[in-house]
């Protein structure tokens, strides 16, 4: 019998569904801090953000 990976953050203490309401909770503020420069909107570990080289 396998454990699925749910299961797994479940049993260290990890509440999946809670962590997707913060993001929800959070999303309307951080699009506020949107700029011309970002490329990703709010998700994952990181964002992605284009340097303007040119001068």
């Amino acid at each position: 019998m396998s454990v699925s990976k749910s299961d797994s953050y479940a049993a260290a203490g990890v509440d999946i569904t809670a962590g997707y309401r913060a993001v929800e909770l959070m999303r309307a503020h951080v699009a506020r801090t949107m700029t011309a420069g970002a490329l990703t909107d709010i998700g994952g570990f990181g964002g992605l953000f284009e340097l303007d080289l040119t001068g």
